[in-house]
């Protein structure tokens, strides 16, 4: 679903997106595309593509133009952070650790060679949080359940997939109910039409302070497709993180 394709001239490609759908047609320079958004609770455990298809129906087309002979569909993070919400508190005892897998939902971009865009797309609607100590000062967040459905796909997914270790090192218990989930360091990497990124770690110390991190490296057989921003994001993922998750039991 990652790669670079030709398509033929004047014939439509279709791509699934678990429920979401990506639509293309070149004809010369010019490039018709449709497309289709499902909320959060309409996705499907399927996604492939890009395959011929017939013109889509009850879809608004767009056009762009733009010299070229080939295109990818991209997968990139959204660039607000991903506001995580455990459905089921996480209960950590004093000196344990627990490993959670995490889906995160792609924006996506028709490109050309060279990174051209034609048209950028989120596929999937989930709703928007707002964090931050009063209305005037915040941020915007995309407010994510966990686990949420893709998590147990058998199927083909176009979620970015990834893991989360929990480590609590005080003697003190730990609860953990929502996490705020900068990916400003993180690759997105592909194999066989996966896409995954790096592993991120959330430390306590004896203060009771988070400290989120991250692991680096490419997971094997993996590529990378989609690189980090490291913008200098990450004392602002730690000290966010630490005022919103302060539910320490016992303090």
């Amino acid at each position: 679903m990652w790669k670079q394709f030709e398509p033929e001239e004047a014939r439509w490609y279709h791509w699934n997106l678990n429920g979401a759908e990506v639509y293309l047609r070149r004809e010369g320079d010019e490039w018709r595309t449709a497309l289709r958004s499902v909320l959060a609770q309409e996705v499907t455990p399927s996604a492939d593509g890009p395959k011929p298809d017939r013109a889509p129906r009850d879809l608004p087309e767009y056009s762009a133009v733009g010299a070229g002979r080939q295109i990818v569909l991209h997968p990139y993070f959204y660039e607000k952070p991903y506001y995580i919400n455990f459905r089921d508190k996480i209960r950590l005892m004093p000196e344990t650790e627990t490993r959670l897998d995490l889906a995160l939902p792609p924006v996506l971009r028709l490109e050309l060679a060279g990174g051209l865009e034609l048209t950028r797309f989120t596929p999937f609607l989930f709703p928007e949080a707002w964090s931050g100590e009063d209305t005037m000062y915040g941020f915007l967040c995309v407010s994510l359940p966990v686990p949420s459905p893709p998590s147990d796909f058998t199927g083909g997914s176009s979620f970015i997939h990834g893991e989360i270790i929990f480590r609590n090192q005080t003697k003190t218990i730990l609860d953990i109910d929502r996490l705020i989930l900068y990916t400003d360091s993180l690759s997105i990497y592909e194999k066989e039409g996966d896409l995954r990124c790096e592993t991120t770690v959330v430390d306590t110390n004896g203060s009771g302070e988070l400290k989120i991190n991250f692991r680096p490296g490419m997971p094997d057989g993996y590529e990378a497709i989609t690189a980090a921003r490291k913008n200098g994001m990450g004392n602002i993922i730690i000290r966010r993180s630490a005022d919103l998750i302060k539910n320490i039991a016992g303090r």
